[in-house]
C-alpha cells in the first residue's frame, strides 16, 4: 500500500512536471520570434519612407493644387467629393480628422456640377475612369487625380486632362517585387494614394484658412464627446463661424508626413517581433495548404476592390460573406488576420474562427474600447500605435486634431505580411 501511494505521488509529480515543461516551452517559442520584421516587411517599410521623402519634395506642387481647389470651395461654393477606388472614397468621406462637408458620387447618379472631385487612378479600370473624368470635366467640375508616375504618363499618352495631378510616389510599377512572369507583386499604389490623399487634404485645409475659412472637421467617436460634437456640426454647414489664423503653405502637409512617419517607426520598432510572428504564422499556414483570410473594419482595405499586383494569398471575409458561409468558412489550421480601425471585429466571425481551430492575428490601435478583451490568449497582436482619436495634426485655435493615420497603417499591415509571404516563396 505504501509503495502504491509512493508510485501514485511520483506519477502526479511527473505529470505536473510535464505540464510545467510544456508550458515553459510554449512560452519560450512565443518569445523566441526574432525581434525584427522579416525581409518583405523591411522592403515595404523602406518604400514607405521613400514615399514620405518624395511627397515632401513635391509639397509645393501639392500645395498649389490644394490652393486652386480651395479657391473654388471657398469663393465659388463648389462641393468636394471623392470617386473611384472604394477604399479611397470611404477613407476621404467618413474618417475622424477628415472633412465633414464632403459629397459622394454614385456611378448611377447624374454627373455632378460645381464639385471638386478627387480620384485615385488605378491600373485595373483606367480607361473607364478616364471616360468618367472626361464627363466630370465637361460639366464644369474640378478633377484632382492621384496616381503614380507611370499611370500619369499613360493618361497623357491617350490625351487625358485633369485640373491637377498628384504623384502619389508609389513604386514605379506599383508592385515591390518583380515576379517570375514579369508582373510586379505586392502593391504600393493603394497605400500611396491614401498617404497622398491626407497630405493634400492637409494643404487644402491650410489653403482654406488662408482664405479666412476653417472647414468643419470630423472628430473620432472613440473620444469622449466626439459623437455629440459631430452631430452638432452636421447641420452647421461647411465652415465654422469666426476668423481663423492663416496657415503657411506646405506646413500642414509636411507635419502630417512627419507624424505619420513617427507612427510607422513606432510600429516597426515596437512591434517587430509581433509583426514577424504574424508573418511566420501565415507562411506556416500556407505551406500546410490552409486558407488565409482577412477581415477588416478599416475603410482603406476594401474586400470589393481588386488590386493590381495583389499576390492573392488572402481571401477577404466581409460580414455578408460570413453570414452566408459561416457553417463552412473556417477549418482547423486556417489563418484569420483581423485588421481594425476604430471599430471592433464581428464577434460572431471571430468566435467561429476560434471554434474551428483557426489561428487569429490582430492589428488595431490600443485605444479601441475593450480591445484587450477580444484578443484571445496566445493570439498575436500588432499594435498600430495610432494616437487616441486617430488624428495627429493641430492647427492654431482649433478644438480638434486633423488628418488620421490608422487607415494607412491598417492597409500596410495586409501588404507587409503579403510581402513577407512572397519573399519566403521567392528566394
Amino acid at each position: 500500500m505504501q509503495r502504491f501511494k509512493m508510485l501514485h505521488l511520483i506519477c502526479i509529480v511527473s505529470l505536473l512536471l510535464v505540464c510545467l515543461i510544456g508550458t515553459a516551452q510554449s512560452a519560450e517559442v512565443k518569445s523566441n520570434w526574432p525581434k525584427t520584421p522579416a525581409e518583405g516587411s523591411k522592403a515595404y517599410y523602406k518604400w514607405i519612407k521613400y514615399c514620405f521623402s518624395r511627397l515632401e519634395e513635391d509639397m509645393p506642387s501639392i500645395s498649389a493644387s490644394a490652393d486652386a481647389a480651395a479657391q473654388k470651395f471657398v469663393k465659388d461654393d463648389y462641393k468636394i467629393a471623392a470617386w473611384g477606388d472604394p477604399g479611397f472614397v470611404a477613407e476621404f468621406t467618413s474618417r475622424a480628422g477628415g472633412l465633414m462637408p464632403v459629397s459622394t458620387i454614385s456611378d448611377s447618379a447624374a454627373v455632378p456640377e460645381k464639385t471638386i472631385i478627387l480620384i485615385a487612378l488605378t491600373d485595373m479600370g483606367l480607361r473607364n475612369e478616364l471616360a468618367k473624368i472626361k464627363a466630370f470635366r465637361a460639366n464644369g467640375n474640378v478633377v484632382v487625380a492621384f496616381a503614380r508616375t507611370s499611370i500619369i504618363e499613360k493618361t497623357h499618352a491617350i490625351g487625358a486632362h485633369f485640373d491637377s495631378v498628384i504623384d502619389n510616389c508609389a513604386a514605379e510599377e506599383d508592385g515591390l517585387f518583380r515576379g517570375n512572369t514579369g508582373f510586379w507583386m505586392v502593391p504600393t499604389n493603394p497605400t500611396a494614394n491614401t498617404i497622398a490623399l491626407w497630405t493634400w487634404t492637409g494643404e487644402f485645409i491650410g489653403a482654406c484658412r488662408r482664405l479666412g475659412k476653417m472647414p468643419v472637421i470630423r472628430q473620432s467617436e472613440c473620444v469622449s464627446g466626439g459623437q455629440e460634437r459631430n452631430a452638432k456640426y452636421t447641420s452647421v454647414g461647411r465652415f465654422h463661424d469666426g476668423s481663423v489664423l492663416p496657415s503657411k503653405p506646405c506646413t500642414i502637409g509636411i507635419d502630417y508626413l512627419k507624424k505619420l512617419g513617427e507612427n510607422f517607426d513606432q510600429v516597426f520598432a515596437g512591434e517587430g517581433r509581433n509583426l514577424r510572428a504574424a508573418s511566420e504564422l501565415a507562411i506556416a499556414a500556407r505551406r500546410a495548404h490552409h486558407n488565409l483570410y482577412y477581415w477588416t473594419s478599416a475603410r482603406t482595405v476594401s474586400p470589393d476592390q481588386e488590386y493590381a499586383g495583389d499576390p492573392g494569398y488572402f481571401k477577404p471575409v466581409s460580414d455578408f460573406t460570413y453570414q452566408i458561409n459561416q457553417d463552412t468558412l473556417f477549418k482547423s489550421g486556417d489563418y484569420l488576420l483581423c485588421i481594425s480601425g476604430e471599430h471592433l471585429q464581428n464577434q460572431g466571425l471571430v468566435s467561429k474562427a476560434r471554434e474551428s481551430g483557426a489561428t487569429l492575428v490582430w492589428s488595431m490601435p490600443d485605444y479601441v474600447t475593450d480591445s484587450s478583451k477580444v484578443i484571445g490568449s496566445g493570439e498575436i497582436y500588432v499594435n498600430q500605435h495610432c494616437a487616441v482619436g486617430d488624428a495627429v495634426c493641430t492647427v492654431p485655435y482649433y478644438d480638434v486634431k486633423i488628418l488620421p493615420t490608422s487607415g494607412v497603417i491598417a492597409q500596410s499591415m495586409l501588404w507587409m505580411i503579403s510581402a513577407d509571404i512572397y519573399k519566403s516563396e521567392h528566394k
